[in-house]
């Protein structure tokens, strides 16, 4: 379903880089990452809790790069998950109450599928929801243009804006 988004301009905006995560309980604020390429956006949202976050991460396994994974784990997306979700417990949320919803995932720079970077890191999140007994509740994956994803930590509504086409998750 598309929609026009009008981002209420009281809203506290926590701006999610490459390869970072934020995660909040305030009512007040709405979590935004940008330029989703290849790199794996993920909401998380505890409706129980009225918490959430927003993952961006670049690469899908940090197993190739120990270094790095442990120095900044929201740059892979097994890592990065983990990452998110313990940082979301810690604020009392409960992780079988997780909502789950992706963005990015697609081919911008590699269109002849040669590295399949964005496939590579949405095959590791759908390992990783699984491993957590969670599923994905909704996407907007693939193709070549850039993405940026919002989540509302008052509503829990997520949202992708693809283009000038924004849909709700």
């Amino acid at each position: 379903m598309t929609h026009s988004l009008e981002v209420d301009s009281s809203k506290n905006k926590l701006i999610v880089g490459i390869s970072d995560l934020k995660v909040s309980s305030q009512a007040s604020d709405l979590i935004i990452t940008y330029s989703l390429g290849s790199c794996l956006g993920l909401s998380v949202y505890d409706p129980v809790r009225k918490a959430g976050g927003i993952l961006h991460a670049m690469l899908s396994r940090g197993d190739l790069d120990s270094v790095k994974s442990k120095a900044k784990p929201a740059m892979f997306v097994d890592t990065g998950i983990i990452e998110i979700f313990t940082k979301l417990e810690k604020l009392g949320c409960n992780r079988k109450n997780f909502i789950v919803k992706a963005a990015g995932c697609g081919s911008a720079i590699d269109t002849k599928g040669f590295f399949e970077v964005g496939k590579k890191n949405f095959l590791m999140m759908k390992k990783i929801l699984w491993m957590n007994n969670l599923l994905l509740k909704g996407q907007v994956v693939g193709g070549s243009d850039p993405k940026t994803l919002f989540l509302d930590i008052s509503t829990g509504k997520t949202y992708v804006k693809s283009g000038q086409n924004v849909t709700e998750l």
